[in-house]
């Protein structure tokens, strides 16, 4: 998946913005809250997304040299995800990690908060 479909499709969420916190890394986020961390344009392919930690622990199982601790963030509820190297995530899956963090974070906002 492409780095602009990829930000079109996490936009494409109720209440998505992009936002640039540091620098040139972009996130994207609700109500404040990030769902996915995308870093600089011009930086390796790839994102940032939270998850169970069952989630967690089955995409590093199903794909351990494509998911990986990602930094500065719990080890345990997020994942990097590399998606350069051939044998990795493919595009429905991305789309269903990109779904599973954004609804964990809406669950997570208090109702007056949430997206309708």
């Amino acid at each position: 998946m492409l780095r602009e479909e990829l930000i079109a499709y996490c936009l494409g969420k109720p209440g998505a913005y992009l936002d640039t916190p540091w620098e040139d890394d972009t996130v994207v986020k609700v109500a404040g809250k990030v769902f996915c961390f995308l870093g600089a344009a011009d930086g390796p392919g790839g994102l940032t997304v939270k998850n169970t930690r069952e989630g967690v622990v089955e995409w590093r199982d199903r794909f351990p040299d494509h998911v990986t601790v990602p930094r500065y963030l719990n080890k345990a509820l997020w994942s990097r995800i590399e998606l350069a190297p051939p044998g990795g995530p493919d595009d429905d899956d991305v789309r269903e990690l990109v779904d599973d963090s954004y609804r964990l974070v809406v669950a997570g906002l208090p109702k007056s908060r949430r997206p309708t």
